[in-house]
């Protein structure tokens, strides 16, 4: 199956069987894609919100589920699909002055999700565990300086726990200190930042 507009990817743990298997966003699909090989079968792709998502574009996956961001027309939704069947589980709360998810990521704890927003240009610090959005908290605003983002676009965790923050207008990549909310070192790069990965 063709990925029409590939959004973010993750990389799942290997099966017990010895499978391997990622997750990549289908924005024009409406669809998380799971390709999985192994052995015996070969390649596998299944689907995973293809009749809840609208308009998909970041995704974190977190204790066997994946948080996926979704907007379609304005409307913001953060959706947590099980691994196991596919299925809908919950809504996370969307707080307010979220206006486009984009890349996402969880604390190495696995207890608060991180959402870039390309076009708030800040990253919301979510605690999963929270019913309502009153614990919610942003790190970054709009700016050049210093935790200052013009388009935040992917996110990643470093083995020691800071934010890898990609800007994309920006030509940056900045490690921030999530706790204090301020950039540890920035990186400039010499084209457009679409994405980020850390190495462990």
């Amino acid at each position: 199956l063709l990925v029409h507009r590939p959004g973010q990817m993750a990389f799942l743990p290997p099966g017990l069987d010895g499978s391997r298997s990622f997750l990549v966003v289908g924005g024009r699909n409406n669809c998380v894609q799971r390709h999985t090989t192994d052995l015996l079968l070969g390649l596998r792709v299944d689907m995973i919100g293809d009749k809840e998502l609208r308009g998909p574009s970041g995704l974190a996956v977190c204790r066997g589920q994946v948080i996926v961001g979704d907007s379609d027309f304005g409307t913001i939704r953060l959706l947590v699909f099980n691994l196991s069947d596919g299925e809908l589980d919950r809504a996370i709360p969307t707080p307010p002055g979220m206006l486009s998810p984009s890349g996402m990521c969880v604390t190495l704890d696995g207890a608060t999700l991180l959402v870039a927003d390309d076009m708030a240009h800040t990253v919301f610090v979510i605690p999963l565990d929270a019913n309502d959005t009153t614990a919610v908290r942003t790190v970054g605003c709009f700016g050049t300086g210093d935790s200052q983002f013009e388009r935040p676009v992917h996110l990643a965790m470093t083995p020691t726990g800071e934010l890898v923050v990609a800007d994309h207008t920006h030509s940056c990549i900045q490690l921030i200190d999530l706790q204090a909310g301020h950039t540890i070192r920035k990186i400039d790069v010499e084209y457009f930042v679409n994405g980020v990965a850390v190495d462990s």
